[in-house]
């Protein structure tokens, strides 16, 4: 999952977050796995208003939701992901 969001980051164009500067778009990726249900829970934290623009926001928000989706998955990925948050 972390090699999956790398690259959707490397090919955004938008910076990793600074705190020091307080700029840029990626601020941390968090995945809650439990072993019993089988479930997992993503969640991104980004500043919205770093994307430039609502499209660009928009778009990289579904391009996230589609590399996550079942279908896009390996097919021995045994979890479901029942949330996403951005």
């Amino acid at each position: 999952m972390a090699e999956r969001l790398q690259g959707i980051i490397e090919t955004s164009g938008l910076p990793v977050y600074d705190r020091l500067k307080n700029e840029g778009f990626w601020r941390y990726f968090v995945v809650r796995q439990s072993d019993n249900s089988k479930e997992i829970l993503v969640n991104l934290v980004v500043k919205p208003s770093a994307a430039g623009s609502e499209e660009k926001f928009e778009l990289i928000k579904n391009t996230i939701v589609d590399a996550f989706k079942k279908e896009n998955l390996p097919e021995d990925f045994n979890y479901e992901i029942v949330s996403i948050g951005l």
